[in-house]
């Protein structure tokens, strides 16, 4: 064998052992990296239980049924499992990062509760305003959207029913149920921002419940659409939301009416907030620190809570929030009169 060879040889046996090591490396590194991975993501998975507690954020108790609407008929848990898309018959995840989570268009939840083609709680309206109508739009939560009630029961349409009946035919009043179960503040601006300006209402409506300033009080929707694979980015997304809220406990509220009021500004559309009542212990509660928030800009409101004081609650609510028949009637009465009183219906101050 000639040097040239023997160095050939050495060359190519050196390369070998080179390209070896390289794959041994590699292949201790990837070890490395998902032995690594695996504990963060235990490790992680223990701190996003413990924070998910801290902040009061739902867990459901059983994390394959959509919760949020399984209340709706208990012995039928199978109908709202959630499918392999992630989705359920009554909710499916928003393109929307900000909304997170819709109602599915022309769902049938129930036989007194049905979802229209645009996919909200009502009957089917089109998005061009018919002539010489007002329309109101309401945004909310489950005690807006009532999932107990029939819809003519929300106070929304009794608030529609109670204009018609004092306006007669001055002009056609339109009052229209916006309300998304689970919705907290900031999925309400968004709505606001990317459909309900779609449908040119006159007047918006906010059903402020005293949750809304947080997240996760919506039966598992915000997380289980929130969560996703790792538990170490939910974590660490968790986690910034957390240090959001702990510098400033108002800060939800007032990212998401700071936008509501940039929008009212822009399109020259009033908003007034409906400001409802919540149960705390025997106590009806609601954030003292919120209507000053909105004075500050410039929002009207209307506060339903001293409504509620010293009437019987257990024949206007549900539970610690949601509104009874009689509550939704309440609601809907004093609503519709104070939007004639104070002039937010045209020609009726």
């Amino acid at each position: 064998m000639n040097t040239n060879s023997q160095q050939n040889s050495i060359y190519q046996r050196n390369n070998k052992k080179k390209i070896k090591n390289i794959l041994t490396n590699l292949a201790l590194l990837t070890a490395t990296l998902l032995v690594c991975y695996g504990i963060c993501e235990l490790t992680f998975a223990i701190w996003e239980a413990k924070l998910l507690k801290t902040m009061g954020v739902f867990i459901p108790v059983d994390p394959r049924v959509d919760g949020a609407a399984w209340e709706v008929d208990p012995n039928q848990a199978s109908k709202f499992m959630w499918q392999p898309d992630g989705n359920s018959i009554v909710h499916i995840r928003s393109p929307n990062s900000k909304l997170m989570y819709e109602l599915r268009p022309n769902a049938e939840i129930s036989e007194i509760i049905k979802i229209n083609s645009h996919g909200f709680r009502d009957y089917e309206f089109t998005k061009e305003k018919p002539p010489n109508t007002f329309r109101i739009i309401v945004v909310g939560d489950s005690v807006t959207f009532g999932w107990r009630q029939k819809l003519e029961d929300t106070y929304p349409k009794v608030i529609e029913r109670k204009l018609r009946e004092a306006l007669g035919s001055k002009i056609n009043i339109e009052v229209l149920n916006f309300g998304v179960g689970g919705y907290n503040a900031e999925q309400e601006a968004e709505l606001i921002k990317t459909k309900v300006l779609e449908f040119n209402p006159d007047l918006i409506l906010i059903g402020f419940c005293p949750n809304d300033g947080q997240i996760g009080f919506d039966g598992g929707l915000w997380w289980h659409f929130f969560r996703g694979r790792s538990r170490t980015l939910s974590f660490l997304k968790l986690l910034s939301i957390y240090n959001k809220i702990r510098k400033d406990i108002l800060y939800i509220l007032r990212s998401a009416y700071t936008e509501i009021a940039s929008i009212s500004n822009q399109y020259k559309i009033p908003v007034l907030v409906c400001i409802l009542p919540m149960l705390q212990g025997e106590e009806l509660w609601f954030p003292k620190e919120f209507p000053e928030l909105l004075d500050n800009l410039h929002i009207p409101y209307i506060n339903l809570v001293k409504s509620f004081e010293g009437k019987d609650i257990k024949k206007l609510m549900l539970d610690t929030v949601h509104l009874t028949l009689e509550g939704h009637k309440l609601v809907g009465e004093i609503i519709a009169q104070h939007l004639i009183e104070k002039g937010f219906i045209p020609n009726t101050k």
